[in-house]
């Protein structure tokens, strides 16, 4: 706890990375309460009479008293799980002490939704982390047998106690937690196995490999997490000591095969022996969800919710309800209302702050500071603006944020696109990002291709590009044919009614006869990754020139091209046997001089060299 703890501002339509999601909104307001449940409990105790806190009903077991409510001085309220708690093994050796207690973990691998897909690596995460009783830790040693595997587990019991009968859940390490592999399979996140104890130790063995390949098995121990669920139970450690644990007494230990019968409860913590600390408790972990979209007009003092707000109490069997309502609410004034032992629907009350007694049934839903609203627990903020009304959701999801995504309401989960040209209809953001991003990559290598012909001895008709390709379909034209600087055209019926035609992807049939030592020059153009677009005519005569440079235009930096460009803009120029120029980066043109200096072809065109023009002009 700090007072320089950063606390996330989330204002209307702001998106939030990991990090303030989860450090400066998440365990800021799980910190918030941490610090406060330790300093009103400094100590580590349990809330519920101690009597028959320990007990046993069956051989080599022992009970924990439930419903218990506790906590370990470190903000954490621990309320086990009573199957978890009720006839735990132990070893029972006959006038041993075994101290017991009760370690807060959270527990990677929670009992439900255990895994999911992370959208973006597409390797799956665990879901939750569940709140959760047990010793966890990495194993001593694990073991591929094959089809399952072994593993010591003394890290998380006691090497040379024996702990047979206790359930250990192993599952992958998180990768975020240093494990190299972490979950991999939806069917198979994790195991629970009953310990067996052998040559001194305490060991599991799996059914299956979590999700691992046979053959391909990890046997570092550093890539499984062992818990242990339930009580920590130590015969040769001293729990009192331990500033994690909630203590809970001693038992002596009857004999293997009897029933337990001394239970020893100094030490343990009664932070409360008389009352109930149910309503305290109730308070703190009460939970609101639904009321639809709620909206504030400041102007009107005017709060309105269009759907039942519903309470949830976890540690109650019944919930409250609130129906869709509005209120004035002034500055300064609550809106709470009466709970009971029953539940079922309420309504809200609205009185001044100072008015509103200390009665602990009083559970307070919202407050008006000046112009804003507050929900309790931080479930939802709507900042006032004079001549407009703010609205929001309990859920934290906006009205204008799921306008912003385009969403009809907090159920909607398939996007309706105003164009799908590329995207498909229906699909998640995320795979739209992700079939833009293809279609961008293919666009952005897409790139225009040439390549040259010097018709040898008799003519030719048909002319096969080695270094290229284009689309087989003869009415889409992606190609520009010359001979000897002439445009040719393309017959885009598939015949022979004009100068060429398409044979296949990569062979040209003209019709007539190339004459012999003509140039053809076959150049391809981008089709925007589709390869169906079509090239655009520019008026006059195609030209392609090849300019040697002479010393004086070489120290002049520029030459006389043979014509003037129709569009300097769209001509074409590299250097003979290197590389492709680009206009206004590398050269310039005005009229019919070519000039370089100062640019991208400054320092890298020499005496001799050989520059090959293409562009139209105007005859």
């Amino acid at each position: 706890m700090s007072t320089n703890d950063l606390r996330v501002n989330i204002y209307l339509k702001k998106f939030l990375p990991q990090q303030q999601m989860q450090e400066n909104f998440q365990f800021y307001l799980q910190d918030k309460l941490e610090n406060f449940l330790s300093i009103m409990y400094p100590e580590q105790g349990v809330f519920t009479d101690i009597t028959n806190l320990l007990s046993s009903t069956a051989n080599d077991t022992f009970d924990v008293k439930t419903p218990l409510i506790a906590t370990d001085a470190l903000g954490h309220l621990l309320a086990p799980d009573p199957s978890r708690v009720t006839q735990v093994d132990f070893e029972n050796a006959s006038g041993v002490d075994y101290q017991i207690g009760l370690r807060f973990n959270y527990l990677d691998a929670a009992d439900t939704n255990t895994v999911e897909t992370n959208v973006r690596t597409g390797k799956f995460e665990y879901t939750f982390d569940q709140e959760s009783i047990g010793e966890m830790g990495d194993p001593d040693n694990v073991v591929d047998n094959g089809s399952n595997l072994t593993l010591r587990v003394n890290s998380i019991t006691e090497a040379g106690v024996d702990n047979s009968g206790r359930t250990v859940r192993v599952f992958l390490k998180p990768r975020q937690d240093g494990g190299s592999i972490g979950p991999l399979s939806e069917s198979e996140p994790y195991e629970d196995v009953t310990v067996v104890f052998s040559g001194g130790n305490n060991e599991i063995t799996t059914i299956g490999l979590l999700g691992q390949t046979a053959g391909d098995v990890s046997t570092d121990t550093n890539d499984y997490r062992c818990y242990l669920l339930g009580p920590s139970v130590k015969r040769n450690t001293d729990l009192t000591s331990d500033p994690n644990i909630v203590f809970l007494g001693t038992i002596t230990g009857s004999g293997s095969g009897s029933t337990p019968t001394i239970f020893d409860l100094a030490g343990v913590n009664p932070l409360y022996t008389t009352g109930d600390l149910t309503d305290l408790v109730d308070s703190v972990m009460i939970y609101y969800t639904g009321g639809g979209l709620v909206t504030w007009d400041l102007d009107a003092s005017t709060l309105t919710w269009d759907d039942t707000f519903n309470i949830l109490i976890p540690a109650r069997n019944y919930s409250f309800q609130i129906a869709a309502n509005s209120i004035s609410i002034n500055n300064n004034q609550v809106a709470y209302f009466i709970k009971d032992q029953i539940g079922g629907a309420k309504t809200l009350t609205v009185a001044d702050i100072g008015s509103i007694s200390s009665d602990v049934d009083i559970e307070p839903i919202l407050i008006r500071t000046q112009d804003n609203i507050y929900f309790k627990n931080g479930g939802l903020e709507l900042k006032g603006q004079s001549g407009d009304t703010t609205s929001g959701r309990i859920d934290d999801i906006t009205q204008d944020l799921m306008t912003f995504m385009g969403a009809v309401n907090e159920s909607d989960s398939d996007p309706n696109y105003s164009s799908a040209n590329v995207v498909t209809q229906g699909n998640s953001l995320t795979s739209a990002i992700g079939e833009l991003d293809a279609q961008v990559f293919a666009i952005l290598t897409d790139t225009a291709e040439e390549e040259d012909f010097v018709v040898g001895v008799g003519g030719q008709t048909n002319f096969i590009a080695s270094t290229m390709s284009w689309n087989i379909s003869s009415n889409i034209t992606d190609i520009l044919v010359f001979v000897n600087g002439k445009k040719q055209k393309q017959d885009t019926s598939g015949g022979l009614s004009e100068d060429f035609r398409k044979v296949s992807t990569i062979e040209l049939e003209f019709s007539y006869t190339i004459p012999e030592n003509a140039r053809v020059t076959i150049h391809s153009v981008r089709t925007g990754g589709g390869g169906t677009s079509s090239i655009v005519t520019v008026a006059g005569e195609w030209k392609v020139e090849y300019h040697t440079v002479t010393a004086g235009e070489y120290t002049a930096k520029q030459f006389t091209m043979a014509e003037t460009p129709t569009d300097a803009t769209t001509t074409l120029v590299d250097l003979l046997n290197g590389s492709s120029q680009q206009y206004s980066v590398d050269f310039n043109i005005a009229g019919n001089i070519l000039n370089w200096s100062g640019l991208g072809m400054d320092g890298i065109v020499n005496i001799g060299d050989v520059i090959r023009l293409a562009y139209f002009f105007t005859p």
